[in-house]
């Protein structure tokens, strides 16, 4: 599993994880490992500080989870259920794998699963902090557009 984030058109932290995600994993070894400086660079960038969002996943709605986030003192966005389509990372994670396809089309040979997990963290941190600013910042100002869509359908499907 990857699991990275960004605010606007900042990019921030990215994770490999190969092995299952449990509550406390989510919490204690991605969120407090990397929310926190990132947290503190967006206040300082944004002179305020932002809302999380992350969507329904049973880690992310972990006791453990809610509580670190309500003492580190973090408003978490409520999401709708079963609503991918809203999120704007969900689109990252398209191209990523597209980017890591056409520029390491032989990451899928490597039979030794450590070794393919080594390289790929490796490449995709490379793919991921490439990425434009530009790129996330037009993912970030298309959640108006994602919002109305959802309105416009009546809650059904959207092309997002």
């Amino acid at each position: 599993m990857i699991w990275a984030m960004f605010a606007g058109s900042v990019a921030g932290p990215i994770h490999i994880v190969n092995k299952t995600i449990t509550g406390d994993y989510y919490t204690n070894e991605m969120l407090a490992e990397y929310l926190p400086e990132f947290y503190e660079q967006l206040i300082e960038e944004l002179g305020t500080a932002p809302i999380f969002m992350h969507d329904n996943a049973p880690v992310h709605k972990a006791y453990v989870a809610t509580d670190w986030f309500k003492e580190h003192g973090i408003i978490v966005m409520d999401w709708p259920p079963y609503s991918p389509d809203l999120n704007p990372i969900e689109h990252v994670w398209r191209y990523l794998k597209d980017q890591l396809h056409k520029l390491y089309p032989r990451l899928k040979d490597i039979e030794n699963k450590a070794e393919a997990v080594k390289q790929l963290k490796a490449v995709l941190e490379e793919v991921w902090y490439s990425l434009a600013a530009e790129y996330f910042e037009n993912l970030a100002a298309s959640m108006p557009k994602r919002v109305q869509a959802v309105i416009d359908a009546k809650g059904w499907y959207t092309k997002y």
